[in-house]
C-alpha cells in the first residue's frame, strides 16, 4: 500500500519534536534530481539541504533534500522522474526527503515527502505502485495510505483536509483509521489536531477553491517563450501535466453500498441525528454566564444570529477600524468585540466578549446611509459622542465600576459579510459618483466635495488592490492607495499609502507613488468587509482613519465600492 503518512501533533513540545526530527533526517549535501518543474509562476523557490535558495523556473531541476516554497502569489507545477505530477498551491512548502526508485543505487523504491504548511494536489507514479508501503508524505495531523491514486491535501490554521478523486486512500493516527474511496464510505476528510480522522459527505470548501489547477479555476497559462507542443514533447511517456489536471473531471462517484450496509448507515445516522437533538437541546437548557455588561436578551442575541459590521473610531488612525458584532440596546445598538477581530469566534455559540461598547445615553445614532440589497440591509451612521454624552467602553464582565469613556464620534456599519468560497476570477470595484456612498469625518471641520475610488479583487489569490481620492471643501486633499489579503470576506490591509496636501491638486503631474513632503508624518489603518447579492454582485464596505501629525489634521470614513462580475 502507498502510504502517505505524517505524524501527529500534540502540543509545542510534540510540534517541535517531529520538526526537529525532519531537520536531523536533512541530508548535507543536495541529492539527485528527482523530477523537473513544468510550469513556475510568481514567487516561487527551493532551498536545498545545506539550506541555500534558489529560484525555480521551468524546467529547472528538483532534487532530493530540496524544500520547495510558494509565495502567496506563486503556484508550482512538478513531474517526477516516475511520471508523478503534482501542483503545489500558493503559501505552501512541501520537503522532498526521499526519492528515488529500485536501481542499482538504491536497493529500495521510497518516496518520503513532508507537507509543512499550504496543500498540493498529485497523481502518483509508479513509485508504490507495487510496494504500498513505499510512499510516505507527513503532516503534523496524520497519516495517509495511498493506492496509485489522484488526490489532494491541504493544511489549514486547525485541520489537516484530504480529498480523493481517484483510487483509495486511508486516512490514520494514533487516535483511528478512515478508508476513503475504495473500501470506504466517503471521499473526504478531516483530521483536527489530536482527533481521529473523520469522514466528510461534502467536500470541504477550501478543496473546492484549491488554488491549483484542475479545481475549476482557469488554467495556468504556458510561457510565452516557447510553443506548448514542446511543453507536451517534455512530458512523453506520461500523462501530460495540464491533462492530468484538466479541470473537468467528473465528480468523483461515491462508492456502491449493499442492501445491509445502507440499511446499518442509515440505522446509525438516525442514531447520531437523535443524539445532536438530545445534545442541542441540553446545552440550549444551560444557562449563559452573567455578564454585567450585557442584558440576559442581549447575551441571547448573540448566541443566535448577532450583527456583523465594524466601527471607525474619527479620533484614531493605527488602531481605527474593529470589526464587531451588534445587539440591540436602549439608546440604539450595543457593540462586542473580540481580541481576534474575524467576525467568527460566536459561530459555535455564545462567547463573553473581550469588550462591549455602548454609546451615549441621551442621544440615539444618526443614521447617514441605507441601502437595500438583495436579501439585505447595508447601514451606516454616526454616533455623535460628545465631552457632555460620551460612549461608554466596558472591558470587564464582573462589574460595570472599570469603564472608560469615549468623548468623540464614531462611524458604525451593519452589513451581512459574503461568502467567497464559491466565486472565482477577478473583480473591478469602484466608488459611486453620486456622493452617496461615502460619508468622512474631518478634524478640521471640513467637508468632502468630491471623491473617486477603486478596487481589483483576486478572488483565485485573495488579494486586493486599491486607491482612494478624497478632495474636501478647503481645496486640501487626501489620497490613500492599499493592497492586502482577503480572509473569509475581510479585507486586512499589509501596505498601506497616504497622501495629504494643503492645496489644490495638479492631476496633470500626480502619479501613483508620489509622496508629500510630509508623508513620513502620516499614518493610518484601512479594513473593510465584503459583501455579496445576486443583482450588485461582489461589493466592498470599508472603513479608514488617517491623520497627518504635521499638518496636525486628520480624517475618517466609511465608504461602498460596488462593480463587475468574474472577469
Amino acid at each position: 500500500m502507498l502510504t502517505f503518512a505524517t505524524c501527529h501533533r500534540n502540543g509545542p513540545a510534540r510540534s517541535t519534536r517531529w520538526l526537529l526530527s525532519v531537520v536531523l533526517l536533512m541530508p548535507l549535501t543536495a541529492l539527485a534530481s528527482v523530477g523537473k518543474v513544468v510550469i513556475a509562476q510568481g514567487d516561487v523557490y527551493a532551498v536545498d539541504a545545506n539550506n541555500a535558495q534558489r529560484t525555480l523556473s521551468r524546467r529547472s531541476d528538483v532534487n532530493e533534500g530540496d524544500t520547495l516554497v510558494t509565495g502567496a502569489n506563486g503556484s508550482l507545477q512538478i513531474r517526477f522522474n516516475d511520471n508523478a505530477v503534482l501542483a503545489l498551491s500558493p503559501e505552501s512548502r512541501l520537503r522532498i526527503s526521499e526519492y528515488h526508485e529500485r536501481d542499482a543505487g538504491n536497493s529500495d523504491e521510497q518516496v518520503l515527502m513532508d507537507l509543512l504548511a499550504g496543500g498540493f494536489r498529485t497523481i502518483t507514479g509508479r513509485i508504490g505502485s507495487t510496494d504500498r508501503d513505499a510512499y510516505q508524505v507527513r503532516t503534523p495531523n496524520a497519516s495517509i495510505g495511498i493506492r496509485g491514486t489522484h488526490y489532494e491535501a491541504l493544511l489549514t490554521d486547525s485541520s489537516l483536509l484530504v480529498g480523493l478523486y481517484d483510487g483509495g486512500i486511508v486516512v490514520s493516527n494514533e487516535n483511528g483509521r478512515l478508508n476513503l474511496g475504495l473500501g470506504g464510505n466517503f471521499l473526504f476528510a478531516e483530521v483536527g489536531s489530536g482527533t481521529a480522522p473523520k469522514g466528510l459527505l461534502e467536500p470541504p470548501a477550501l478543496l473546492n477553491q484549491s488554488r491549483v489547477p484542475g479545481t475549476g479555476q482557469a488554467p495556468l497559462s504556458q510561457p510565452q517563450d516557447e510553443p506548448e507542443s514542446q511543453i507536451e514533447e517534455e512530458d512523453d511517456g506520461g500523462l501530460p501535466l495540464e491533462s492530468a489536471f484538466a479541470g473537468n473531471e467528473p465528480p468523483p462517484t461515491i462508492p456502491q453500498l449493499t442492501a445491509e450496509q445502507q440499511a446499518r448507515l442509515e440505522a446509525l445516522l438516525t442514531e447520531l441525528d437523535d443524539e445532536l437533538n438530545d445534545l442541542g437541546e441540553a446545552a440550549a437548557s444551560q444557562p449563559i454566564a452573567p455578564d454585567a455588561r450585557l442584558t440576559a436578551e442581549q447575551q441571547a442575541a448573540l448566541a443566535t444570529k448577532p450583527g456583523k459590521g465594524f466601527i471607525v473610531l474619527t479620533d484614531s488612525d493605527d488602531d481605527a477600524v474593529h470589526f464587531v458584532y451588534r445587539v440591540e440596546g436602549e439608546n440604539g445598538p450595543v457593540f462586542v468585540n473580540y481580541d481576534d477581530e474575524t467576525l467568527s469566534e460566536l459561530d459555535n455559540g455564545y462567547v463573553s466578549p473581550d469588550r462591549v461598547y455602548k454609546g451615549p445615553t441621551l442621544t440615539a445614532p444618526d443614521s447617514l446611509v441605507t441601502l437595500e440589497r438583495d436579501d439585505q440591509t447595508v447601514e451606516w451612521g454616526i454616533w455623535n459622542a460628545s465631552a457632555t454624552d460620551p460612549a461608554t467602553l466596558l472591558e470587564s464582565s464582573n462589574s460595570l465600576a472599570d469603564a472608560s469613556l469615549d468623548t468623540t464620534p464614531f462611524f458604525y456599519v451593519f452589513a451581512e459579510p459574503a461568502d467567497l468560497t464559491s466565486l472565482v476570477g477577478t473583480r473591478y470595484l469602484s466608488l459611486c459618483s453620486n456622493m452617496d456612498c461615502i460619508s468622512v469625518s474631518a478634524s478640521n471641520g471640513e467637508t468632502l466635495s468630491s471623491a473617486d475610488g477603486y478596487m481589483d479583487v483576486d478572488l483565485d489569490n485573495l488579494t486586493a488592490t486599491a486607491g482612494m481620492n478624497l478632495y474636501m471643501s478647503d481645496s486640501s486633499w487626501w489620497s490613500l492607495y492599499f493592497s492586502g489579503n482577503v480572509k473569509d470576506s475581510l479585507l486586512s490591509t499589509n501596505d498601506l499609502f497616504i497622501d495629504y496636501d494643503q492645496q489644490s491638486r495638479d492631476e496633470s503631474s500626480y502619479n501613483l507613488g508620489d509622496e508629500s513632503q510630509s508623508f513620513s508624518d502620516i499614518s493610518g489603518e484601512f479594513q473593510g468587509l465584503f459583501i455579496h447579492g445576486e443583482n450588485q454582485g461582489l461589493e466592498f464596505i470599508g472603513g479608514f482613519g488617517v491623520s497627518s501629525n504635521a499638518a496636525n489634521e486628520s480624517i475618517s470614513g466609511v465608504f461602498l465600492m460596488s462593480g463587475s462580475e468574474a472577469n
